[in-house]
């Protein structure tokens, strides 16, 4: 009985613990929510796009893309002919498309994972003649329909439509003629596109509009050049050639939103977590645009090319932030927020960029790697560094902590490594990159290495290094004496091998200097020991052996001085003897 108990409990907790994993696949299966925010895609011409919420539909030849969550997927060879209406909402996806004089409706599904299955709607509208989709502000699909060329309907698109009886059809205008249309349920409002001209039409219920010809339709005179349409709620939106307006379907009131021609192609709206866009769809490009209930401004751009991030810069210096604070966007073509600076926040600009669509930015790095660009009218204080080496608690020369050392291209985090140095080398400190009033602000130094007579020069982490030691006796058992090659003058020692870089002393002539490698005559400098660290001298200002040219000048003067001096004795002495 035991025996059975224990196994009824083991059964009991591995029931358990598969709902418990059934529980879980269940909460974590659905896709996080993610805007697309730098896909590539390919338009041309004949493509058709729509947007609903974060995902936006499509085509590109005879196929059909959705993309969502920053992923794009296809379906291949989803119709015949070109794509002359592209709806989308929640689930499924409506194309109308038109082969030669033949019509068809496709219906695809949807879900996080692609675009399931598609249905040709063809067959089961028998010989409707379907001339345009759209949808309402609700999402749902419509279509208008005429079975001659006199006379138009417009109808709730059913998936279940299985004949032509049972669709309960509206008479509209002739839809034929319409560039483009779009519909407002709540208000029971068409707008209707036709030369460029906008009109509307109302009626009393969706199922009750009987208007025949355009003398039923108001003309709205206050837009002209129109292409495309679309309504939410109580305001349509819609692209002309003078530029993007906006308008209350009841009112009519009107406001400009961008001004001049920002192309003739689809105009969609969307709203993604509660922030307004617009979307116009061009042949090689879709434009985002910010809508903030009263104008718009740019937003993001997708096309067949993908933004690359600048890799070499030009500025490198430390600012801080004067203003409240500023955003920082994820690229000039895609102004997503990605973090916030905020007043007295120090801030590295790495290069200023220039965008079209955008204007221009900086590109800058937080103090914790985060890249992103603000806009130029940041108002922001350049930081100066601290170049006097010498002044730093570090001093003018550092070596690693660590047995392996990296030297970064850049003073951030996340930069390229330039250099990794094994044990404890010594690098010369250029300078601690900001320094405001005295405090060092910025935690890298910028530093220089000598690799073979080459000089490298990156930055190092404050917490990397430490004030130089040498630890090690000079492996060269062999002194060189300084030679200024004149009388009074100095010999200077610098940090590097180059008269740009810091100097480490000033000697005199005669004064001797350990060898920290093999002297070569050859070699324009030579690297010397001074007081337990490393500095280099030119090799034309040093003497292996023997006396310098000075010493020796100085000798044969004082030669020449004595052999005189012994003259002038001498000569005294007979001018005496003579009588003089």
């Amino acid at each position: 009985m035991l025996k059975a108990n224990k196994v009824l409990t083991s059964i009991a907790i591995i029931l358990f613990a598969l709902i418990l994993v059934a529980t879980c696949f269940c909460f974590t299966s659905n896709v996080a929510y993610a805007q697309n925010t730098s896909l590539v895609i390919d338009l041309n011409e004949t493509s058709n796009f729509d947007v609903y919420n974060d995902v936006f539909a499509y085509t590109y030849g005879t196929s059909v893309y959705i993309a969502k969550d920053n992923k794009i997927t296809s379906f291949p060879n989803a119709f015949a002919g070109s794509c002359i209406g592209l709806q989308v909402n929640a689930t499924n996806i409506l194309l109308l498309a038109k082969n030669g004089t033949t019509y068809g409706l496709y219906y695809f599904d949807y879900d996080d994972y692609g675009i399931k299955s598609a249905q040709n709607k063809l067959g089961i509208l028998k010989d409707l003649i379907v001339t345009k989709i759209f949808k309402d502000e609700t999402n749902a699909f419509h279509f208008a329909w005429s079975l001659s060329t006199d006379d138009s309907y417009l109808s709730p698109f059913a998936e279940n439509i299985t004949d032509i009886i049972s669709i309960s059809g509206t008479k509209i205008s002739p839809s034929y003629q319409t560039q483009y249309l779009t519909y407002n349920a709540a208000n029971h409002y068409v707008f209707s596109i036709m030369g460029g001209e906008i009109y509307k039409a109302t009626y009393p219920s969706a199922q009750d509009i009987k208007p025949s010809g355009l003398n039923e339709f108001k003309k709205i005179t206050t837009i002209t050049g129109a292409s495309s349409i679309t309504c939410t709620g109580t305001t349509a939106f819609v692209n002309t050639t003078s530029g993007v307006y906006s308008f209350d379907i009841s009112t009519l009131d009107t406001t400009k939103l961008i001004e001049g021609n920002v192309g003739t192609g689809i105009i969609a709206y969307s709203t993604i977590e509660t922030v307004d866009y617009l979307f116009i769809c061009e042949a090689n490009a879709i434009t985002q645009y910010l809508y903030d209930g009263t104008s718009c401004s740019y937003f993001n751009k997708f096309n067949n090319s993908e933004y690359v991030h600048p890799t070499e810069f030009d500025m490198l210096y430390v600012a801080k932030l004067n203003q409240a604070s500023a955003e920082m966007y994820s690229s000039p073509r895609n102004m997503q927020i990605t973090s916030t600076l905020s007043q007295n926040d120090y801030f590295l600009v790495l290069t200023r960029i220039m965008n079209a669509d955008s204007g221009t930015y900086f590109y800058v790095a937080k103090a914790d790697g985060t890249l992103g660009y603000i806009k130029e009218t940041t108002d922001f204080s350049p930081i100066e560094a601290n170049k006097d080496a010498k002044s730093l608690k570090i001093g003018l020369c550092a070596q690693g902590l660590f047995p392996k050392t990296n030297i970064y291209k850049h003073p951030y985090p996340g930069a390229s490594v330039l250099l990794e140095l094994e044990g404890y080398d010594e690098l010369v400190v250029i300078s601690n990159v900001a320094q405001d009033g005295d405090n060092q602000v910025w935690n890298y130094y910028e530093v220089s290495y000598v690799s073979n007579g080459e000089i490298f020069t990156g930055y190092v982490k404050v917490t990397d290094v430490s004030p130089y030691t040498r630890l090690s006796a000079p492996t060269v058992l062999k002194t060189v004496k300084i030679s200024s090659g004149s009388i009074g003058s100095v010999v200077y020692l610098y940090a590097l091998p180059s008269e740009d870089s810091a100097q480490v002393a000033a000697l005199t002539d005669g004064e001797e200097l350990d060898l920290a490698e093999e002297y070569n005559k050859n070699s324009t400098w030579t690297k010397v020991i001074y007081k337990d660290t490393y500095a280099y001298v030119l090799t034309s200002q040093i003497s292996q052996k023997g006396l310098t040219a000075v010493q020796i000048t100085l000798i044969v003067i004082s030669s020449i001085v004595v052999v005189a001096s012994v003259v002038m004795i001498i000569v005294m002495k007979n001018r005496r003897k003579i009588g003089f």
